[in-house]
């Protein structure tokens, strides 16, 4: 698998019951470069803290938050490593 991240294809784990931190890991430790890009959601960075643009929360980012997972995608990567890392997350997904 390549170490350089060029895209995002990013992924939400809320539409079944899933784990999104155990798929990460899952993920990592056979090798597939994952990530979670934005686990506090934009609103509460810490660069917008005192600016007042928000007023109250926004519970659809505070969700994806914590169900959004990003995995490889770059325009060289093999089709082989795209089916591995599918039958990875669809391995997880299934309980195996």
């Amino acid at each position: 698998m390549s170490t350089v991240l060029d895209a995002l294809a990013t992924i939400r784990t809320s539409l079944r019951p899933i784990d999104r931190d155990g798929l990460l890991a899952r993920l990592r430790d056979r090798g597939i470069q994952a990530a979670v890009h934005y686990p506090r959601p934009v609103h509460r960075q810490p660069a917008l803290a005192g600016k007042g643009l928000v007023a109250g929360p926004l519970d659809v980012s505070e969700e994806l938050s914590r169900r959004v997972l990003s995995l490889p995608l770059y325009p060289e990567l093999p089709l082989d490593d795209v089916r591995y890392v599918a039958a990875e997350v669809r391995r997880y997904v299934e309980g195996g």
